[in-house]
């Protein structure tokens, strides 16, 4: 079997335009979108959030500050800001993995639906509760959720707010269209089913979900015989992610520039990765290359 993880540079490098911020703009980005949300941020917080991101969302947290409408500006700006072109690296690639026949899973940590508008383009069904390739079906693990998701049966209206470490559990469902989106947004306090973007990665709406899929990454990681990572950036806190590949015996293929691979070579050294293949270039640039491991 065959599992791609995408990370943020993945869908940032998949086309030459319209695709999402980097970690170092997202704050930007997101104070452009929803003033009200994140643009009313007091100081400090933004040059917090400029200097470093998932540090301040943290300390944000722990401040007690109530982030649910954070939460739900930044789920909006992913839903609704980024559709896949005819020439995004995605529709190429699920193209080409329709085409191999390969058993492949796909697992991402990206909240916007760049990977699932391609699959819509291409005739593909991403079906997150399975853990097999069927014919034009791929499975897809999302080990930190995404925008699209709701939490079933979590309601709160009106004034209710909470902090820190509150979380629920329940059924999820997928929101498919902008009208659903705002009609759930305007009807639940508790945001999509998305881990914050902070060290911890914690999930407020759903959180057995995002805890199985977890797991469920981690089992890919153990069984797959070629992994390919696309776009991640080397994080070894989110221990979730990086344990899993640390251990796995899968013949590893890193994808995510120059910077990004020297950065994961270094972790490799680290954790005993001695004959995993770094790729310096980015995922439209080093596509060639990816698609003769996949489908080698």
């Amino acid at each position: 079997m065959r599992l791609i993880l995408f990370g943020a540079g993945a869908s940032h490098g998949s086309d030459t335009h319209g695709t999402p911020p980097l970690g170092p703009n997202l704050f930007t980005a997101l104070v452009q979108w929803s003033p009200a949300t994140w643009g009313a941020l007091a100081a400090p917080w933004p040059s917090r959030f400029q200097t470093d991101f998932e540090d301040a969302m943290a300390k944000l947290i722990a401040a007690g500050i109530f982030a649910a409408p954070l939460q739900w500006s930044m789920a909006s700006y992913f839903f609704k800001c980024f559709t896949a072109s005819d020439s995004n690296v995605y529709i190429r690639l699920l193209r080409d993995i329709l085409a191999s026949e390969k058993d492949v899973n796909l697992a991402t940590l990206n909240y916007e639906l760049l990977l699932v508008q391609a699959a819509q383009r291409v005739g593909m069904r991403l079906n997150c509760g399975s853990s097999k390739r069927s014919g034009s079906e791929l499975p897809l693990c999302l080990p930190h959720g995404s925008s699209m998701l709701k939490c079933v049966g979590i309601t709160a209206t009106g004034s209710i707010s909470f902090s820190g470490g509150i979380s629920t559990g329940g059924t999820v469902s997928t929101m498919s269209n902008v009208q659903e989106f705002d009609q759930e947004r305007n009807t639940n306090v508790f945001p999509p089913v998305m881990s914050y973007f902070e060290p911890n990665k914690f999930t407020v709406s759903c959180a057995n979900f995002i805890d199985a899929n977890r797991r469920r990454f981690a089992q890919l990681a153990t069984d797959a015989s070629r992994l390919a990572i696309v776009g991640v950036n080397v994080h070894p806190i989110d221990r979730h992610i990086w344990d899993p590949i640390s251990k796995t015996s899968a013949t590893c293929f890193y994808l995510g520039g120059s910077a990004g691979g020297q950065k994961y070579s270094t972790w490799c050294s680290q954790v005993g990765r001695n004959s995993d293949t770094v790729c310096d270039r980015f995922f439209a640039d080093g596509y060639d290359d990816l698609l003769s491991f996949l489908t080698g």
